[in-house]
């Protein structure tokens, strides 16, 4: 379930990255300096960073705030034990929501620009379906939808091609009955 534990030596900053191929790196700080020596006592300290969402990056979104540890555990002498950096932490939740936000802005820019698509394609304006479907293409490369829905606006160009060649067949015959 990604659950771990990570055994740190003593008298030293460590940094723990987590990471999947494609996703953005999480960091983590732990900080073991300052920790009193507990001569024979039995000294088990934690401390649970909690899960971490591997989020693939989107186009065009600043992410070098994650460059940066989320979380700095440091020792707190009078918990004895462990615990996060408040000050760090509240700033690296600062940094996170800046990410989120800008995602938030493109996904909601993708899915309107999906349902003008959608809008276009039902009138039918195929020519402007097809412009938006590629812009959002571009907005979030890898995203099946939009390429779905090119599909069907190739049907549909394919079909207003077809009504048009007819027409003019139409037209042309109509003429040259006149003619005759």
């Amino acid at each position: 379930n990604g659950d771990f534990i990570v055994h740190v030596p003593p008298k030293g900053t460590y940094i723990i990255e987590v990471s999947y191929p494609g996703c953005n790196t999480k960091r983590a700080s732990v900080i073991t300096e300052g920790v009193p020596d507990f001569g024979e006592e039995v000294f088990n300290p934690s401390f649970g960073i909690g899960g971490f969402i591997m989020a693939k990056p989107f186009p065009g979104i600043d992410y070098s705030g994650l460059n940066q540890p989320m979380v700095k555990v440091v020792y707190v002498p009078k918990i004895k034990n462990f615990d996060d950096d408040e000050a760090y932490t509240q700033q690296s939740l600062g940094v996170v929501s800046k990410i989120s936000d800008a995602e938030n802005v493109l996904i909601n820019n993708f899915c309107s620009t999906n349902k003008s698509g959608d809008e276009a394609l039902k009138r039918p304006d195929c020519p402007l379906a097809k412009t938006l479907y590629e812009k959002a293409i571009k907005m979030i490369p890898g995203e099946s939808y939009p390429v779905t829905q090119l599909t069907k606006v190739g049907a549909c160009l394919k079909e207003k091609e077809e009504a048009e060649a007819k027409a003019k067949a139409e037209a042309l015959a109509k003429a040259r009955a006149e003619a005759e």
